[in-house]
């Protein structure tokens, strides 16, 4: 089994998909699937189970994917070791990052990062918080940036905290916001009950509520004078009014965001310098 093969092996293992595997491997859909067939018959059997919905590994190549991950895994090692020695800092960068990281922070960090270090491949995947942590659980990636608490037994840096405001339109004052829908945002279902506290704290009935599925829609509402919400500080760039969500107690909501990773990953010399850079970044804002 070549190199090319535990990278065909691990890209189908994640996509499911003969198109999507091709396109990633630069290759055709028709040599990707010669090739799969190749593989299956060095292992014995079959790897994947056809249909019109995708790719189903079989229990073989569930088997066989812990051990598909770690050569490549090592594979990328010796090549960023191999770059790091002749003094400059190669390899690939894989990470998956949380929807609104890569919104409000991950261009500037990726634009500082490519300059510095121009020979390092990006892989870069953007997804719900959730959904990330099942894939590093997984080992479909071998580090996250995410936002909120998920158990994890690896290495785990804090790379912000940020509070919650409450945001409302510029044109009204913060005693009306009550004539207004409330903005409930579905992906901040586990902050539900700290934002009801703070409704009731503050006398606040809400009658009219719409429920949206991002930060984005939250805000375009906002802007538009059509209701208020509750938002994390990363996002607060519009043109509204904020004040932050205090409790009686003066205690209030924090929301951290963290480097989740593999600890041996993190090893490698262009994830240390993607971490640092990170964390530089929040720093300096």
């Amino acid at each position: 089994m070549t190199e090319r093969d535990i990278e065909i092996l691990e890209d189908l293992s994640k996509s499911k998909n003969i198109t999507k595997t091709a396109e990633n491997l630069y290759t055709t859909q028709s040599a990707i699937t010669k090739r799969l067939q190749g593989i299956e018959e060095d292992c014995g059997g079959t790897l994947f189970l056809r249909s019109k919905w995708g790719l189903t590994p079989t229990p073989l190549m569930e088997k066989i994917l812990p051990d598909v991950l770690r050569i490549s895994s090592s594979l990328e090692s010796i090549r960023s070791l191999a770059s790091e020695a002749d003094g400059s800092i190669g390899g690939t960068l894989v990470v998956g990052i949380s929807a609104n990281y890569a919104r409000y922070r991950l261009p500037e960090l990726l634009e500082k990062y490519h300059m510095e270090f121009p020979s390092v491949r990006l892989q870069i995947s953007v997804y719900r918080s959730m959904d990330l942590h099942k894939m590093l659980t997984g080992q479909e990636l071998p580090m996250v940036v995410i936002r909120g608490e998920y158990a994890w037994n690896g290495g785990d840096d804090i790379l912000s905290e940020e509070d919650f405001y409450i945001a409302w339109p510029k044109s009204y004052a913060f005693a009306d916001i009550v004539k207004l829908p409330f903005i409930n945002r579905s992906s901040d279902l586990e902050f539900a009950g700290g934002i009801s506290k703070w409704q009731k704290e503050n006398g606040i009935r809400v009658d009219n509520q719409m429920t949206v599925n991002d930060i984005e829609t939250s805000i375009a509402l906002i802007e538009r004078g059509l209701g208020w919400s509750v938002l994390p500080s990363l996002c607060l760039n519009f043109n509204g009014n904020f004040q932050k969500m205090v409790f009686q107690d003066d205690t209030s909501i924090i929301r951290r965001t963290h480097i989740l990773y593999q600890e041996n990953y993190a090893e490698l010399p262009q994830v240390r310098e993607f971490m640092r850079m990170a964390k530089e970044l929040e720093e300096s804002i």
